[in-house]
């Protein structure tokens, strides 16, 4: 839900929440979570969250941010100090909500990571990981690759009728947004 910013006592609010009197809630709410010293943005996915889910996430935040100080200060230089999850943690991170009923993953070690992270973010819906079990690949079976590969095509079709043409040259990339039947 939030993104902690140390050193910049600030509330910022996505603009994709519209709504002045949700903007107004989270903002009073984060004023009394954020104290003297922490800012944060708050992301669009936190438009519905409570009070306490989002005083968790910041709880959360907050001490990884003190584990990243902690190996800091013993850190021979160059060092890393926090990576991010992997692409399916990201994009889990990103993407799941409690409304999710099922999550298919390829791998044994991606149903485990999965539902690490929805023990930690979602514990109720922990079990909606499942292993596919196809014997074609995951991405093909629901036509993940056709999608991928149409989205990597100079000329991407829109659901409105209209197209988006990429086209990239040694100085620039260019995009040309054509609304076809689209007049709305």
């Amino acid at each position: 839900f939030l993104v902690l910013t140390p050193f910049r006592h600030r509330i910022a609010i996505s603009r994709r929440i519209e709504d002045e009197a949700v903007r107004a809630r989270l903002s009073k709410c984060l004023e009394e979570i954020a104290g003297d010293e922490n800012g944060f943005i708050v992301r669009t996915a936190a438009a519905e969250a409570s009070p306490e889910d989002l005083a968790a996430d910041a709880r959360d935040l907050c001490a990884r941010w003190q584990e990243i100080n902690a190996q800091r200060a013993g850190a021979i230089v160059p060092a890393c100090l926090y990576r991010e999850g992997t692409g399916l943690t990201r994009a889990l991170r990103d993407r799941a909500h409690g409304g999710l009923n099922r999550v298919i993953v390829e791998t044994p070690v991606a149903v485990n990571e999965a539902r690490a992270f929805f023990a930690t973010y979602l514990p109720e819906i922990e079990n909606c990981v499942e292993l596919w079990d196809g014997t074609e690949p995951l991405f093909e079976a629901f036509g993940i690759e056709d999608d991928i590969a149409d989205a990597l095509e100079a000329e991407v079709a829109l659901p409105c009728g209209g197209t988006i043409m990429i086209e990239q040259t040694h100085a620039c990339a260019t995009l040309d947004v054509n609304s076809g039947r689209n007049t709305g």
